[in-house]
């Protein structure tokens, strides 16, 4: 993906492996521009680290605007002909052959510090990165690393933020911990979709019986049914006392309503909490309003009085 942008023609047809975030994204927009796109990956859904929910949303979107989406799907070796590659593959559906005019190699990146000579500095590091202590100090006292380096998020927002804390404990007496218990992305397809915090499965390791999970569908949304599509939907995770723990979002502009999870995450503002939050109607904002809603009639009714109340007779309430 590193020289696809200097291309000065487009292929007729590509095959895309690895159905991450650049091979999604990349696939849906050339698939857009009229190119034929066969999008080839091991995973059973796409965008592996989303919630499971809203990658399959996104398929059916994929799906239908024309994208061959080739799941489950191995590689067993790539032959470059006159017309452009063949790859031999091997499916659900057994082995077979997929041909295209050009190849996008998706599959991720790896780590390459060999260059740097770092064993002569004393630096350690491993096939992750470098090892980097909670204060982003090296194994030598004195040297900080940020970034694709250490992990163990590749993001260019992540890498913003452990510079800026590196330089501050590298120049600064108080040193602060790096966190990673709310790390947000956002994958740029058609929906976008957005995460932060933890996943539904490992709040439910985590946490057990003891977490809620609220949602909130585009399609009961205004400014999302004045919009161009209602395909969306808002999943926010939290525990019995509305503390959000993780959240996911699909659909247009998602990655802004993330955004305002993102602060309440950090700052330890609770979903119950938004159920007072004006937002300008109608926006897609306003969503969080609405199961703010939710979370504080829930915390409303777990209230002992309330229950008390709720539990008696109506002559005697």
């Amino acid at each position: 993906n590193e020289n696809l942008f200097t291309q000065m023609d487009l292929p007729g047809s590509l095959l895309v492996l690895g159905a991450g975030a650049i091979g999604v994204e990349m696939g849906q927009a050339l698939n857009r521009l009229g190119i034929s796109i066969d999008l080839v990956d091991r995973g059973k859904l796409v965008l592996s680290k989303d919630d499971p929910d809203h990658t399959t949303l996104l398929m059916d979107q994929l799906e239908k605007e024309g994208v061959h989406l080739h799941m489950e799907t191995t590689v067993q070796s790539v032959r470059k002909t006159d017309q452009g590659v063949e790859v031999t593959v091997d499916g659900p559906e057994g082995p077979g052959i997929l041909k295209a005019a050009g190849l996008l190699v998706a599959l991720g990146r790896t780590v390459h510090l060999d260059s740097l000579d770092l064993e002569k500095a004393g630096i350690n590091y491993n096939n992750q990165g470098i090892v980097v202590d909670p204060y982003l100090q090296t194994t030598v006292k004195g040297v900080f690393a940020a970034g694709d380096c250490i992990g163990p998020y590749r993001f260019s927002h992540m890498a913003n933020a452990q510079g800026m804390l590196a330089v501050q404990n590298g120049l600064l007496p108080i040193n602060l911990r790096m966190k990673y218990n709310a790390v947000p992305w956002c994958t740029f397809t058609s929906p976008e979709i957005a995460h932060t915090g933890m996943s539904e499965e490992e709040a439910w390791e985590v946490h057990g019986d003891r977490i809620l999970i609220y949602t909130h569908d585009f399609a009961q949304l205004d400014r999302a049914i004045t919009a161009p599509g209602t395909v969306g939907q808002v999943k926010i995770i939290t525990d019995r006392k509305a503390r959000i723990l993780g959240a996911s979002v699909i659909g247009d502009r998602a990655g802004e309503i993330l955004s305002e999870i993102q602060v309440a995450m950090t700052q330890g503002i609770k979903l119950s909490k938004f159920a007072r939050i004006i937002h300008p109607y109608p926006t897609y904002a306003e969503v969080l309003t609405k199961m703010g809603k939710k979370a504080a009639i829930y915390q409303m009714r777990q209230n002992p009085l309330v229950r008390l109340l709720r539990g008696k007779p109506k002559a005697d309430r």
